[in-house]
C-alpha cells in the first residue's frame, strides 16, 4: 500500500501477509516478498518499504531479514488476542 500524502509518497507498507499452515516451507513466502521487492525497485518514487511483524514469528522475521528488512524498533503489547499481549517489531528495507 501507498501513502498518498505529498510528504509520506515515498514511502510503502506491507500489511496482512499470511501463507496458510499446509503452504509454510515451500516458498510461497519468499515468492511473494521478491515480488513485492522486485516491483518496488521497479518504482523510483518509492523509497522504502515498511511493515510490522510479531515479535514471536521468528520464520517471517527471518523471511524479512533475508530481504534486507531491518528492525528499527519494537511496540510492545501491540496485538492483545484475549489476554494475551504480543510485541510488534517495526521493520523497513531502503530501495533507494
Amino acid at each position: 500500500m501507498r501513502e498518498k500524502g505529498l510528504k509520506e509518497q515515498h514511502k510503502g507498507h506491507v500489511y496482512a501477509v499470511y501463507v496458510s499452515a499446509s503452504q509454510r516451507g515451500k516458498g510461497a513466502g519468499h515468492a511473494l516478498i521478491a515480488a513485492l521487492v522486485e516491483k518496488a525497485k521497479q518504482d523510483s518514487s518509492l523509497e522504502h518499504i515498511l511493515l510490522c511483524v510479531a515479535s514471536t514469528q521468528q520464520a517471517a522475521r527471518q523471511l524479512y531479514r533475508s530481504f534486507g528488512f531491518e528492525t528499527f524498533g519494537t511496540e510492545p503489547r501491540s496485538l492483545k488476542i484475549g489476554s494475551t499481549y504480543i510485541d510488534e517489531d517495526h521493520m523497513l528495507l531502503r530501495v533507494r
